[in-house]
């Protein structure tokens, strides 16, 4: 069975409802992170891209040009537009492990780590990172939390509730009223 490839934007909302649910605060250029060390993790474990959308260098680092622009009116305080994604349970599973390990960082302690990314740091600015220079580069520039990724056993309640979350958001959100 093929593996699904995800939007960007797919899996941008699915950090925020993540975010939500926990009652924590992300911003857009928070966000922006998680998807590029999403992307990396996913590039490197799973030797495939998890979405199809590429990252372009600019100066507060890697970013998605589709994705940016939804947020970018936002200026200081959450993103907070909620909705259902639908996203696999085995998928629901690798973002919660992402979230443990890099949801935990400050936004701008997120942004100079990824200024550190030699796939950055190589690419132009304005211009593609490729999903090649991640593959070639993210391992070892991530070693340390590549190993602490890979040690979390996130329990199974966590990963169906996470899962029944994102996936019917409309029905927890009435019910949250």
């Amino acid at each position: 069975m093929e593996k699904k490839i995800y939007s960007a934007k797919d899996i941008a909302q699915w950090f925020i409802n993540r975010s939500k649910f926990d009652g924590e605060f992300i911003d857009k250029i928070k966000l922006e992170k998680l998807l590029f060390f999403t992307q990396g993790l996913h590039i490197t474990l799973k030797s495939a891209p998890l979405f199809e959308d590429d990252f372009t260098s600019f100066d507060n680092g890697p970013i998605i040009k589709k994705v940016f622009p939804l947020y970018a009116k936002i200026i200081g305080k959450k993103i907070d537009s909620l909705k259902s994604v639908d996203v696999d349970i085995d998928t629901t599973e690798f973002l919660e492990k992402v979230y443990n390990v890099f949801g935990q960082y400050a936004t701008w302690k997120l942004v100079e780590m990824s200024h550190n990314q030699k796939c950055y740091i190589d690419t132009i600015k304005n211009l593609i990172i490729s999903k090649d220079s991640i593959a070639k580069h993210f391992k070892e520039d991530n070693e340390k939390y590549i190993e602490e990724f890979n040690k979390l056993d996130i329990d199974d309640d966590i990963i169906e509730r996470s899962y029944f979350l994102n996936k019917h958001y409309k029905a927890f959100k009435a019910l949250a009223k």
